[in-house]
């Protein structure tokens, strides 16, 4: 693990900054997924190191670049790589208070790793996701409000309606519903 370190601060360290491509400012950084395809030597590397270095200048530990066809994926796969950021993030949060007793999965995401982060947790530690409370919320409002149960359609269809590719929401969300869904494109107005 440490060789990609190594190899990521080396890379940092020879990226320049004077010059910079103009795509970089229409990126919208903040996705969850951004995907990057173009031919060897169009700079798709450089464009994320300067993007690195410019973001995570005070803190370069919490970010790596790493290309998956480097070696170290011979002997070690991408979930190698994901429990070692559970860990050293579990490791980071115990270091700042080692009683803590319960974890709150503030996310919509962690609810996918629950296990690996589970992998990492001391057994006394008690895990909260979000997911549930929100769904005992809802339940409970919907319970003082019996005006909007009988609004509600029962045995209605669903739509899936997406800001993203259709066809990349289609994917992921047949995966995770696992059943075939169908997501059309929409534009939300500003």
């Amino acid at each position: 693990m440490e060789k990609l370190f190594e190899q990521y601060r080396r890379l940092i360290q020879h990226t320049e900054l004077n010059v910079t491509r103009s795509l970089e400012g229409q990126i919208s950084w903040d996705a969850r997924l951004i995907g990057i395809k173009g031919s060897r030597g169009t700079g798709k590397t450089t464009l994320l190191l300067q993007h690195i270095k410019k973001t995570f200048a005070d803190n370069l530990k919490t970010a790596l670049y790493v290309s998956l066809d480097n070696l170290w994926f011979f002997n070690n796969t991408l979930t190698d790589l994901a429990d070692y950021f559970v860990k050293q993030h579990l490791d980071h949060l115990f270091e700042q208070d080692p009683l803590i007793d319960t974890l709150i999965l503030g996310c919509t995401h962690y609810p996918l790793l629950k296990e690996k982060i589970d992998q990492y947790l001391p057994e006394d530690v008690r895990v909260i996701a979000q997911g549930t409370y929100v769904a005992m919320s809802l339940r409970t409002y919907l319970q003082r409000h019996p005006e909007i149960e009988e609004r509600c359609t029962r045995n209605g269809t669903v739509h899936y309606f997406t800001t993203e590719s259709p066809e990349k929401f289609t994917q992921l969300a047949s995966l995770f519903l696992n059943e075939q869904i169908d997501a059309q494109k929409t534009i939300i107005e500003k």
